[in-house]
């Protein structure tokens, strides 16, 4: 019975992390109109901070408090190169790494306000 009960919490927990971050594409997806591949890169980046905090020790909780600045400063970092350009009207996205999924590199960019 307690196996049972601590599974049904495990797939809730994994459930519902997984309803997040669906939520999110599709935000993303129904504002943008551009499937991007960067917010699950973000998510990547935010589990692999607190991975990264559990094996030098860190406590759990500041792990996870960690994260999203973490992410947050990745984010702000890297926002003025990739939003600076704006989409042309034919985007082309490519399969295949993480590298060719980001917006640079797999979308057909000009800079704002030249033709």
């Amino acid at each position: 019975m307690e196996f049972a009960v601590k599974m049904i919490f495990e797939v809730t927990s994994y459930a519902s992390l997984l309803v997040i971050v669906v939520l999110g594409l599709a935000v993303i997806i129904s504002m943008m109109g551009v499937f991007n591949i960067v917010h699950g890169e973000f998510v990547v980046l935010g589990a692999y901070t607190v991975y990264i905090m559990e094996l030098w020790h860190f406590p759990i909780w500041l792990a996870i408090l960690a994260a999203p600045f973490v992410v947050a400063l990745f984010g702000a970092r890297i926002q003025p190169t990739c939003c600076s350009y704006e989409l042309s009207p034919w985007v082309t996205m490519s399969s295949g790494s993480s590298d060719l999924a980001s917006s640079s590199s797999c979308c057909i960019c000009r800079r704002k306000g030249s033709n």
